[in-house]
């Protein structure tokens, strides 16, 4: 299920949030035999869930300018990649996130802030090579 739907990660705001709960029960330190919990069974639910629903995203328009919205905490990084649309609202095209890794938990908010912002540019590189966006983020000293 998590191949699956991971395959479709990148169309689902909070992916990594989400999935947390069946990812986390993957994990090595975990005990071979997963238990079932409710907050494996809300993360199972919500997931397919998303999977039918109507897509909310938006297709690139390359004539426009792109907005990359990137954001760190402690355990994830993540990014918006999106446009305005002619009447001035933001439509998100994609949504990338992931887990940082235990030496990136380590860093600084700076420096996550960083990590996240090159991390993005390169996941996104096949939209934003040889183009001009803006970049968009909470961190005062980026």
């Amino acid at each position: 299920f998590l191949c699956f739907v991971g395959y479709y990660r990148q169309y689902f705001p909070r992916y990594s949030d989400i999935a947390s709960a069946l990812t986390d029960a993957l994990r090595k330190t975990e005990p071979e035999r997963v238990t079932w919990n409710p907050a494996k069974k809300k993360s199972f639910l919500t997931l397919k869930e998303a999977l039918v629903k109507d897509p909310v995203l938006k297709s690139p328009d390359y004539t426009k300018q792109f907005i990359m919205q990137c954001d760190a905490s402690n355990r994830r990084m993540g990014a918006v990649f999106c446009q305005t649309d002619d009447q001035g609202n933001e439509h998100p095209i994609l949504y990338v996130r992931r887990k940082l890794t235990a030496r990136e938990e380590a860093y600084s908010a700076s420096e996550k802030e960083c990590a996240c912002l090159v991390w993005a540019i390169e996941r996104l590189a096949c939209y934003v090579s040889g183009t001009k966006f803006i970049v968009q983020t909470d961190h005062c000293p980026l």
